[in-house]
């Protein structure tokens, strides 16, 4: 099993913004799975302020390859995700084994 983090830094002022717009593309995503995908979204507690990272979890690489054309293949997710990007700064993904 894989997690795959989509890690996040928000503008400064635009944690409420970004918040709202990234509800929709997690939306839109878990529709385009056919919820096939958990995903879960994370906030900072402490740490990197404003800071909006998504959780997703695959079976394995090859899954996780294969679905993501799904979602940002998705018309209706390019056009969220684009109202998303213009209250980040920075972001990286982050692809984790689980062992344990």
């Amino acid at each position: 099993m894989v997690i795959v983090r989509n890690v996040f830094t928000v503008k400064f002022g635009k944690a409420r913004d970004a918040m709202e717009a990234y509800k929709e593309v997690v939306g839109i995503a878990r529709q385009a799975t056919g919820n096939a995908v958990p995903i879960r979204v994370l906030t900072d507690v402490t740490g990197q302020n404003y800071t909006i990272v998504s959780e997703l979890t695959f079976e394995n690489l090859g899954a996780f390859e294969s679905t993501m054309p799904k979602i940002s293949g998705d018309a209706r997710w390019q056009a969220a995700y684009q109202k998303f990007t213009p209250n980040v700064d920075a972001g990286h993904r982050e692809i984790f084994r689980v062992v344990d």
